[in-house]
Formats: structure tokens, sequence, C-alpha cells
């Protein structure tokens, strides 16, 4: 129990400190508006890059899913089972990078 709050003591130091630093800092520089502006168009088109992949590669967890269900010992999956899900996968894996290229950034 000591451990532990000593941890939770130590990590709201660190976060009350890490917090205190960033308003510091916010005040002292102030972005141009132009500046602010083109730092949310990155994130944007960042945070649109990612949505954008995270659809393309959705389709192709399944076949890893199963595999690592598959792997679960307590299921006891046949080995030739385990192989078949393997080579799925690793199927799976290929087509994916094959759509990664073909993404705008």
């Amino acid at each position: 129990m000591k451990k532990f709050m000593s941890i939770a003591a130590v990590l709201l130091l660190v976060l009350s400190v890490g917090c205190s630093q960033e308003k510091e800092a916010k005040g002292q520089d102030k972005p141009n508006s132009e500046t602010s502006s083109d730092k949310n168009k990155e994130k944007s088109a960042v945070l649109d890059f990612e949505v954008e992949l995270g659809a393309k590669l959705r389709e192709y967890h399944a076949p890893f899913n199963a595999y690592a269900a598959a792997l679960d010992p307590e299921k006891k999956t046949p080995k030739a089972d385990i192989e078949k899900l393997a080579a799925a996968a690793k199927d799976s894996g290929e087509k994916a990078a094959k759509e990664i290229p073909e993404l705008k950034a």
C-alpha cells in the first residue's frame, strides 16, 4: 500500500509540474493566427490520413484476429488449422501492405 501511495504521489507531482510548465510556455509566446491556422490544417490532414488508413486496413484485421484467437491454449486448436490461419493472416498482411502506397498523404 505504501508503494502504491508513493507512486501515486510521484505521478501527481509529475503531472502538476508538466501542466504548469505548459501554461507558462503558452503565455510567453503568442503565435500568429496564420501559424496556428497552418498547424490546424496540418493536424487535420494527419487525422484525415489516419482515419483513411484505419478504414482501408480494417478489412484485413479479421484473419489476424482469427489467428491470434486460435493460438489460445485453452481452445486447443489443431496445428493444421493454426497453419491455415497463419497463411491467411500472412496473405492478408501482404494485401494490406499493398494498399498503403495507394493512400494519398
